[in-house]
């Protein structure tokens, strides 16, 4: 008598999580629990964890950005609400090292920050954006 090969698994039905993702296999750590932490512990959390260059956005429903920033924002979550950020886009600085921010950066920009977080992509990256609407 022969055994037969168990069924093939139905699909998953779209009611069922898909596996989260798995951070710590990425970058050794589990993921922290961000709506625990403030915006400069998040930003630092970035930077060092990730390589990131965290910058202030401004807030989707811009309900915390100045009127100027509403007349010329095209794109609300998306948009830096500050000029500086630029310090931080340069890939090739005179003096050869990358432009990261500073603990006291970091602090500046995301002290009382209430609004999203954005990432100056590097030359040699590619960016995505993911958003649940």
């Amino acid at each position: 008598m022969t055994t037969q090969p168990p069924p093939p698994t139905p699909p998953a039905s779209p009611s069922e999580t898909p596996p989260a993702f798995n951070t710590e296999a990425i970058i050794g750590s589990p993921k922290p629990d961000f709506k625990t932490m403030s915006w400069v512990e998040i930003a630092t959390y970035y930077r060092d964890a990730l390589g990131q260059r965290p910058i202030p956005l401004c807030d989707p429903d811009h309900l915390y950005v100045s009127q100027r920033h509403i007349r010329i924002c095209k794109n609300p979550g998306k948009v830096p609400v500050r000029t500086d950020w630029q310090l931080f886009s340069s890939n090739t600085p005179k003096d050869g090292e990358e432009k990261i921010p500073t603990n006291a950066q970091i602090r500046d920009m995301f002290t009382g920050h209430k609004g999203n977080i954005g990432n100056v992509v590097k030359e040699d990256e590619i960016g995505l954006d993911v958003d649940k609407r």
